[in-house]
């Protein structure tokens, strides 16, 4: 992966644009994004024109890049507004103080690698040196966990993102440094060169009512799905992805999934999509409609959805939608594999339940 650039250049900009489309419109397919120009083969959006933008690579071939705006101006989309609930978190921060980490992409070829953490680093000090107080972004529900040992934290419920499908916002209060130590986070070191100190501020303090209020409705959320002391589902048969697991193992597997709770009518996975997260259905009642031959599946607790595009890197074969609220548990396929090497005997027996199911799921 070559060094990190800030594009500087008109030219540098437009192949970050056509690098945004070879992702999505070539990659995952998608067609339904505002700012899509097929004919010059770009992809932008109303913010681009104040942002800011890094990227790894060669200025006309980036392997990663990612945008860096401001949050407040008449540039911000509506629907983005709300998402974020940027209107509740003004309370507590000034807009001019909030910054808005977007576009983070990543050559499928260089998955895995420190692409990530380096992009979100270099955001990270641009927003110090500006001042702002509070970083804000989004992720697939799978991914919260990777975020979260950066030192970021998910404020509000996944909910549908235009264009994007399922997303969970999360945020870092910047300045925060007794977090990013407990966490480890390589942000702490960039805070202390910049200046900054390891204790919370104020702003903390300002902000801990909106973390606070989500976290508890996500714990009272988990201690009705299942118990923490032995990790069975409450009231609940043991799904049949942990037939014969220990309960410890499977109170692993719990620890590293991102709860969803849903509600009914939201869509929860498109047809089309691509991503490696797999759900578990621990409460609620799901439809899964398969486009081509309109064929639907009633999906209930215990059942997972998302278990092939999980083991074979393929699009979504069906599209998922609650019709009942309920609760669903997202695993990234990355996190359960290492989990699976690192513990080979449940994680055999993970790996042949998984198979089981799946010969079932195409048996139908």
């Amino acid at each position: 992966m070559q060094d990190l650039r800030k594009a500087l250049t008109p030219e540098e900009i437009e192949s970050i644009y056509r690098f945004r489309y070879r992702v999505f419109a070539e990659h995952l397919h998608r067609d339904d994004l505002d700012g899509l120009d097929r004919e010059r083969q770009i992809l932008t959006d109303e913010m681009d024109h104040v942002s800011t933008h890094f990227y790894l690579g060669e200025p006309a071939a980036p392997l990663a890049a990612v945008t860096v705006s401001p949050l407040h101006g008449e540039h911000v989309p509506p629907d983005l507004f709300d998402f974020l609930g940027v209107a509740r978190l003004r309370q507590a921060v000034a807009a001019e103080r909030i910054g808005f980490i977007n576009w983070l992409l990543v050559d499928p070829a260089h998955a895995g690698s420190t692409a990530v953490p380096t992009l979100l680093s270099a955001c990270y000090e641009l927003l110090l040196q500006q001042g702002i107080e509070l970083m804000l972004t989004f992720c697939r529900p799978g991914l919260v966990s990777f975020y979260e040992r950066l030192g970021l934290e998910q404020y509000s419920h996944a909910t549908n993102l235009k264009g994007l499908g399922l997303r969970c916002p999360i945020m870092l209060v910047m300045r925060d440094g007794s977090r990013l130590r407990a966490c480890r986070s390589p942000f702490l070191r960039i805070l202390l060169r910049n200046g900054g100190d390891e204790r919370a501020d104020a702003v903390r303090l300002r902000i801990e009512p909106v973390i606070d209020l989500f976290q508890a409705s996500q714990i009272l959320a988990n201690d009705d799905l299942w118990l923490e002391s032995g990790a069975g589902f409450v009231e609940r048969a043991t799904p049949r992805l942990f037939d014969g697991i220990d309960e410890d193992s499977v109170r692993q597997i719990m620890k590293m999934a991102s709860v969803i709770s849903c509600r009914s009518g939201e869509v929860m996975t498109r047809q089309g999509e691509t991503s490696d997260d797999m759900f578990l259905i621990v409460s609620g009642v799901f439809d899964a409609r398969r486009g081509g031959d309109g064929r639907v599946r009633r999906l209930v607790e215990g059942d997972l959805f998302g278990e092939i595009e999980h083991l074979s890197g393929t699009a979504r074969t069906e599209t998922i939608t609650a019709t009942a609220d309920g609760h669903v548990a997202a695993l990234k396929a990355e996190r359960l594999f290492q989990w699976m090497q690192k513990n080979p005997e449940p994680g055999v027996r993970l790996a042949t339940n998984l198979a089981r199911l799946l010969a079932g799921r195409l048996s139908e």
